[in-house]
């Protein structure tokens, strides 16, 4: 009775278990099924995205050779306007690009070899000006990369005077300094017309630019071009000299 109890209760569980297998198996069809039916419907959908994205990018790529046409006849009406050629508008874009590169270099200098150069930024500074009161200076590229460089110098020379360079004066046997000739040196400003941006920056101690006195220590103000004031106080004393002058008093 046992035996055939136990033998009864084996079949009921092989019967169970093949049922089981069987549903089981059944089960991960279905699963497999929906997840393949998932997988098409999105990539499906990614394919309609694509399709749309490459449309945009058809279209964009359209307008975009619509907009270099446009700015290519507008550039060819502007070079005609300002009567140069392609040539040069690339040589003068060279000139410019020369001066960039040089300013670069230039604001990576010590203090001490920036001093040496500043005659250099003088230049720089009256090519651009020289620059931009040309016709292909005024087309608004070049326009904007000299006003660019311009701001450049500006920095470069705020900084050498916010640095407080100074010149000690020697003597006139010997160093021949007055403020024409300090003015000159090339490690001051290299051009003597500059001396008056000295006496005016050192009004403390000049009361007349004709006299100045070994050992003194005179700031250096940056080696921009003469300021209004600057040149209204040279234009000064060149009149009182002139008065004073025989010649006025004949």
């Amino acid at each position: 009775m046992f035996r055939t109890t136990s033998i009864l209760l084996a079949a009921i569980l092989l019967i169970a278990g093949v049922s089981y297998t069987e549903a089981q198996e059944k089960m991960s069809k279905e699963e497999w099924q929906r997840q393949i039916s998932e997988y098409t419907a999105q990539r499906n959908e990614l394919r309609s995205r694509l399709d749309r994205l490459n449309s945009e990018i058809a279209d964009l790529k359209a307008k975009a050779s619509e907009l270099e046409a446009s700015i290519e006849s507008c550039k060819e009406e502007t070079y005609a306007l300002v009567d140069a050629t392609d040539e040069e508008i690339a040589e003068f874009d060279r000139a410019i690009e020369d001066l960039e590169r040089r300013v670069e270099e230039l604001s990576r200098m010590s203090d001490d070899q920036l001093l040496k150069n500043m005659s250099e930024l003088d230049e720089i500074w009256a090519k651009l000006i020289e620059y931009g009161k040309t016709q292909i200076g005024q087309l608004p590229d070049f326009y904007n990369r000299i006003n660019r460089l311009k701001d450049r110098l500006s920095a470069l020379q705020k900084s050498m005077m916010a640095k407080g360079k100074v010149y000690t004066v020697g003597t006139w046997q010997r160093d021949r300094d007055c403020l024409w000739n300090i003015a000159k040196k090339k490690n001051v400003y290299a051009n003597a017309w500059r001396w008056p941006k000295i006496w005016q920056g050192n009004r403390d101690q000049i009361k007349d630019p004709d006299l100045i006195y070994p050992g003194q220590k005179l700031k250096i103000p940056s080696s921009a071009p003469l300021t209004p004031g600057e040149r209204r106080a040279a234009n000064s004393y060149y009149q009182k000299k002139a008065a004073l002058s025989p010649e006025s008093t004949e």
